[in-house]
């Protein structure tokens, strides 16, 4: 985003404000990269970004605040679909068109409101992730202390059947897929991350500093130069 206009910033923000308003695609987003050594911290990175955006100090009229507010709800898109583009040397190093709506207030006060918006859309998303794991709890506590009604039992071939959908493979092995998060387990995978590229971090600045991070939190298994040297071959 650094050589973004703010016109483009501003609609990057729009589709990341879609995201946020989905919970469980948020909560993917977090499993997949963020808990994941191998891969880069996308929600910890937006929820930068928006933070830094949303505590900028941007100087407004009232007269520029309530112009913001009227036009908020009107799209921001300028292209127009119905156009072939036009791709030469010329309009590749033209600046893109801004709307003329920006002569009524700041652009950079949009883009604080709009990274406002997505904090508060992601501050939604989690608490609504949090309470249907809450609910669901409670639910299954009433259900183990109903035992009236009687558990039906399939047969084979239901059975199986049910199994194959209900179950994913990792590393070979099948693994039965839990209707319930477990939050501690995610945030132990978090904290493993922050501890393993903090040793990233060491190593590259003196490496005996950072083989010592790695054998302290348990990275590499022993002190020998074959675990040392197979844990980086692995990485």
């Amino acid at each position: 985003m650094r050589t973004s206009t703010a016109h483009q910033k501003r609609y990057l923000l729009s589709i990341i404000e879609r995201l946020c308003n989905d919970s469980r695609c948020i909560i993917e987003f977090y499993l997949n990269y963020d808990c994941d050594s191998t891969m880069p911290s996308i929600c910890e990175k937006i929820v930068d970004l928006l933070t830094k955006l949303s505590l900028s100090r941007i100087e407004v009229t009232p007269q520029q605040r309530a112009a913001f507010y009227d036009n908020r709800r009107k799209g921001i898109s300028v292209y127009d679909i119905s156009k072939i583009a036009n791709l030469t040397s010329s309009t590749k190093s033209s600046k893109p068109p801004e709307p003329d709506v920006y002569n009524m207030y700041p652009l950079e006060f949009a883009l604080k409101i709009s990274a406002l918006s997505c904090n508060v859309a992601l501050l939604r998303s989690l608490y609504s992730w949090a309470q249907k794991g809450i609910t669901f709890k409670e639910e299954a506590t009433r259900s183990s202390h109903d035992t009236t009604a009687p558990t039906p039992l399939l047969d084979s071939s239901k059975s199986t059947a049910f199994n194959s959908r209900n179950a994913s493979f990792v590393n070979g092995s099948a693994l039965e897929i839990s209707d319930v998060d477990d939050p501690e387990q995610f945030e132990n995978s978090k904290q493993r991350k922050k501890a393993f590229l903090e040793g990233v971090k060491l190593f590259n600045q003196k490496a005996k500093k950072g083989i010592e991070h790695f054998l302290q939190h348990h990275f590499i298994p022993s002190d020998s130069p074959k675990d040392i040297a197979q844990v980086f071959v692995g990485n």
